[in-house]
């Protein structure tokens, strides 16, 4: 594996010999120690998120093993190979491996990384000294995180004007025109270095410059430890805020208790010292899951408020200079990685020890010890600095820093307190779950020995469900607040004291939630309140429970009290009332743990989509194909679902984008997902301006790349932050003169497209369909929601729909979905909302009793016509005729009449309510002010620009007609409430005199009771813990939260046969009238 790699740019004339050199592993994967290259598969290790091959370099000493990826291309995060790919510790080969880490590279000038070409074992031998791999590369642009895009969120959810300087932005051609920077060699050199007795990797990144006077930019390294995993950070905590400053170290903790490693990222702190012997602060900035930490520099002086230039600490003399980085593999806990971070750096240490017990003095296992800097006096500012998990027999140790210097200090003062936390553990009645005390100090040994932690008072329930009298698969929600949360109640902040509070997110009246598996144990495994079968801990108090398994079935609830040392038992009945004959039940957007921004394992989504009775997963893992299917004949449960494989196609600078049925590549560490970011540009090497391909060369692509027929989806379309349609500033009205509905105002140029001209020949917005690469309507679905928040319903109505309508106007025949998006377990539960897809197979409901007989092409197939009802808890059917002609069904057309009558069948389980039916046909919506008062009165360009605050388009609309609870007469809906089931039938007749397309949307108002807890989000702080239950008792619709919501794709009405023809596809207005 060898070639010529010739550099572009830069100095020129700078050539690498591409490949991998040095010696092969040798021996057995348990025998071996050393650096080598595997020949072998064997010497792979496994884990969740292994990705290794053949041909990757192995780092194995006794402690951890560490998988360097050879010199490739990859989709996704880690766009180039020769970084660290996999690490685990040590293990058997007859232990499974555990790899959990998703990928580390270098930061440079905030845009640009290495692209290593070249791979060689220096030592390979521990018996020479430390073995070292060399990396060598070649300055790239780094394409698949557009670091400009830091300005427009910054704007969009802070309302801050960040400024970004020409020096970074990669479009410019900054290391050819930037005077200061032209002196950086483009050939960068890494070397890894791992001693025989170390659990961390040495990487040393040395740059050169080869000019007469500085280079000055910022460096660092793009980390994602992507695995089940929480991210914590010394003297800040468990990490929610996007910005964390200063960060002394990044660590990624396990979430579950079986999660076996642990991993964290460290610095050389001296190296960025100031002439005052203090140091420069470092910044860290996660976007998806992705965290760019840049060394010795606060984030504003390097992006400044509004403009000047930036303030940047790191420079480059002429000649070289290295940074050093340290790479651990702990335990699973913060604590192990600490201490092998401390031993890297040299910091002055103390060690604490001692053991968690009950309340009886028994030992407990899995406990979290929490140490607090205690420096400042007032305990709001006391700050977590390391957690110590306990082990088997409730032992457990730490390093902690001694704050003897400036270094240290970046750790703790060396002045400190210890607190516990366990799930379900409540000490004296709150808030805390246990007490720490005693302890013996050794000065000359620097060592506090002894402590001992007591938890408090614990509970235990047993729940179970069965259908027809066998166990069920099902989804437990605890309703309530317990004593001793991980974190308050409400926002959470930032920070973390005890836990994660982003990805472990608990919304305000949740206190957890878990599934149980068709055995009837609960899953995940790794809970943290599993006692162990179907038991699991809560603190004493009082709760109500909720049994659920998705809208197709009945709701099961009861209240329990729950006293220290007792044992509860929640024995819960759950049946199939609703009939969805005839379609399946499936959510295209879903995450798991291979996206870079969810932790959840494949096991934990399988048993969440059992739990929320889903019948087909699609994997949409972030620029990854995810095959479920192994998963799911691993666990046993493909008598009770299937699976497809998809992948969201993930732009962050211009739209996500999903794409399903695919198939995998099992031979690509990413499964063969497409590169949108690769064009033929790339082959040359260097750090010039990459290109990335248009939306019509994504999806024209996808379409080529895999067989058979594909969804092509526009997800989130009019999401702030990731929907194509709003970041584009898509013209879809044609109510402004000034721009023709189609065109655009985002210059593509911003996204690392071609620069298009307008009609008139200019560079100027706006930019008609078919001139700017960031507009296509190559497209055949359009996610209109994702996620039950609070705002979703609005959001649909008031945004995302009213652009739909736009579309049909304008002949944009595309099918409407809504999907979870679901990246965590409690906050966005699989399935919140889904799609019922009309099938021919659909065991759930008897037709056929096979899930893997369900046709993906068959599926595909009927998405793309429209056959598909959008769902957030209820059930529709739609029936369109006319006389002499056959009935019509939901994505079907009437032809040769208007004369048509509209037929509406609803139902849900009695729990989820809802009191309109709205039926929309032809309706054109109007450009609206911001609080809906009235038209706006904003110019096309100000009213499609990305703006703080709420959606940026809102629209007035009003349906044809309208079906209210309440009203009497021809608008009457008139609800029955039978055999747990709640029902109506409405009818309409139209007689239209043009062809049009029909729209069904059935809504629960403002008025009604929410979905609350079956969707978690929501509930409204202003219910007061102590009357939050009997609240939602007795009077649930003040509880709040999101409102059930479903809609139908259209029904067409194709009035004088000759084939439908949207409104202004007939008055000539739609650019695509003609076509």
């Amino acid at each position: 594996m060898a070639g010529l790699v010739s550099c572009g740019g830069g100095s020129g004339g700078l050539n690498i010999e591409s490949g991998v050199f040095g010696p092969n592993v040798s021996g057995t994967p348990d025998s071996f120690r050393g650096a080598g290259i595997v020949n072998d598969e064997h010497f792979l290790f496994g884990g969740p998120l292994a990705q290794g091959r053949r041909g990757d370099i192995l780092l194995q000493n006794d402690k951890v093993r560490v998988i360097l990826q050879k010199p490739t291309r990859n989709s996704g995060v880690g766009l180039f190979g020769g970084n660290i790919l996999d690490a685990d510790l040590f293990r058997p080969s007859s232990e499974p491996g555990q790899d959990q880490w998703g990928t580390i590279f270098p930061l440079v000038n905030l845009s640009w990384t290495v692209n290593y070409q070249r791979l060689e074992i220096v030592n390979a031998d521990f018996g020479a000294g430390p073995v070292v791999v060399r990396a060598t590369g070649i300055l790239d642009v780094y394409d698949y995180i557009q670091t400009g895009i830091i300005v427009p969120f910054a704007k969009i959810f802070t309302g801050v004007d960040l400024f970004f300087s020409p020096r970074f932005d990669d479009t410019l051609n900054p290391f050819k025109n930037v005077p200061d920077l032209r002196g950086l060699n483009p050939i960068i050199v890494t070397e890894y270095t791992l001693k025989p007795d170390a659990n961390y990797v040495i990487m040393e990144t040395r740059f050169q410059n080869d000019g007469e006077t500085p280079v000055k930019m910022p460096v660092g390294d793009w980390v994602n430890g992507s695995g089940t995993l929480e991210p914590f950070v010394p003297k800040q905590g468990f990490v929610k805020a996007a910005r964390v400053e200063p960060i002394a170290a990044l660590i990624y903790e396990g979430i579950e208790e079986q999660v076996g490693v642990s991993y964290g990222y460290f610095y050389n702190p001296v190296q960025f010292i100031k002439e005052d012997g203090s140091l420069n602060t470092s910044t860290s900035l996660t976007v998806s899951g992705v965290t760019p930490i840049l060394l010795g520099e606060s984030l504003l002086n390097v992006l400044p408020l509004n403009s000047g230039e930036p303030q940047i600490n790191f420079s480059i003399e002429p000649g070289t200079r290295t940074i050093t980085r340290y790479f651990v593999v702990g335990k699973g806990d913060v604590a192990s990685v600490m201490d092998g971070g401390f031993s890297a750096l040299g910091v002055s240490k103390l060690r604490l020890s001692g053991k968690v017990v009950d309340s009886g003095g028994q030992a407990v296992a899995k406990a979290r010890v929490v140490v607090f800097d205690t420096a400042d006096p007032d305990p709001v500012n006391h700050v977590p600095v390391t957690v110590a998990m306990s082990g088997a027999n409730g032992e457990f140790s730490a390093d902690l820093s001694a704050g003897s210097d400036v270094k240290d200090k970046m750790f703790g003062s060396g002045t400190y307190t210890v607190q516990v936390y366990k799930e379900g553990y409540v000490f004296s009645g709150g808030p805390k779950a246990g007490k720490c005390s005693g302890g013996s100090v050794d000065t000359a040994a620097k060592t506090v020995s002894g402590v001992v932690c007591t938890l408090g008072q614990s509970g235990t329930v047993r729940v179970s469900a069965t259908e027809n009298g066998a166990p069920t698969p099902a989804r437990v929600t605890i309703v309530g607040f317990e004593p001793s949360p991980t974190h308050p109640y409400g926002d959470p902040g930032n920070f973390g004291k005890f836990g994660d509070v982003n990805l472990e997110e608990r919304p305000y009246g949740i206190v957890d939630l878990f599934y149980l598996d068709p055995r009837g144990d609960i899953a995940p495994r790794g809970h943290h309140r599993l006692v162990g079968g179907n038991e699991f801990r809560l603190e004493p108090g009082e709760y109500e429970i909720f049994v659920t398994r998705g809208p197709e079935y009945s709701v099961f609830h009861q209240r329990v009290t729950v006293a220290g040392g007792a044992a509860v038992a929640v024995n819960a009945q759950l049946q199939k009332v609703l009939d969805t004959s005839g379609y399946v039940s499936a959510d295209f957007h879903m995450h798991g743990i291979r996206s870079a921004d969810s932790a959840w394992g494949l096991d934990s989504r399988v048993y969440a989509g059992l739990a929320e009775g889903m019948d087909v997963l699609v994997s949409s893992d972030h620029d990854v194909v995810t095959n479920y299917a192994p998963v799911i004949e691993k666990l046993g449960v493909g008598n009770l679902m299937t699976s497809i494989m998809g992948d969201e196609i993930t732009p962050l600078a211009f739209g996500h984008m999903g794409v399903f049925p695919i198939d995998e590549d099992p031979g690509s560490p990413t499964g063969g997902a497409y590169d949108y970011t690769y064009t033929a540009g790339d082959d040359i090497l260097n750090p010039d301006v990459d290109r990335v391909q248009s939306i019509s060369e994504i999806l024209q692509g996808v379409d080529e790349q895999y067989p058979g027929e594909q969804v092509l989806q526009i997800n989130h379309i009019m999401d702030k932050a990731t929907g194509n349609f709003a970041i584009a500033q898509l013209v879809t009205s044609t109510a402004f003169a000034e721009a023709p509905p189609l065109s655009s105002y985002a210059d593509p140029v911003s996204f690392r497209m071609a620069a298009n001209s307008n009609q008139a020949g200019g560079f100027q917005a706006p930019f008609p369909l078919g001139t700017s690469g960031a507009v296509s309507t190559d497209f055949t679905s359009l996610e209109l929601t994702i996620g039950a928040y609070p705002d979703t319903l609005d959001h649909l109505m008031q945004t995302a729909l009213p652009v739909y309508f736009n579309l049909l106007n304008l002949g944009v025949l595309a099918t409407a979905t809504a999907d979870s998006d679901s990246h965590t377990q409690v906050r966005e539960p699989i399935g919140t909302p889904r799609n019922y897809v009309a099938s021919s197979v659909d065991p759930r409901d008897g037709i056929g009793t096979s899930f893997q007989a369900i046709d993906r092409e068959e599926l595909a197939a009927n998405v793309n016509a429209h056959r598909l009802v959008a769902s957030n808890g209820i059930f529709l059917r739609t029936k369109l005729s006319a006389a002499g002609k056959p009935d019509v069904s939901v994505g079907g057309m009437m032809v040769g009449t208007g004369n048509v009558t509209l037929e509406v069948e609803i139902s849900s389980n009695e729990f989820f309510d809802w009191d309109r039916v709205e039926i929309y046909a032809n309706t054109v919506p109007t450009p609206a002010k911001d609080d809906m008062s009235g038209v706006t009165d904003l110019s096309a360009r100000d009213y499609h620009a990305l703006r703080g605050g709420a959606d940026n388009q809102k629209y007035l609309m009003a349906p044809l007609f309208q079906f209210s609870r309440g009203a009497t007469g021809e608008g009457a809906l008139n609800q029955s409430v039978t055999s747990g089931v709640r029902h109506a039938t409405v009818t309409r007749n139209f007689n239209f005199g043009e062809d049009t397309w029909i729209v069904v949307l059935v809504r629960g108002s403002n008025g009604v009771r929410s979905l609350f807890p079956y969707v978690t989000k929501g509930a409204s702080s202003s219910v007061s813990p102590e009357t939050f239950l009997a609240t939602l008792e007795n009077n649930p619709a003040k509880i709040g939260g999101v409102r059930a919501f479903a809609f139908t794709n259209p029904l067409f009405v194709d009035v004088d046969g000759d084939g439908f023809k949207a409104m202004h596809i007939r008055d000539g207005s739609s650019p695509l009238a003609g076509h």
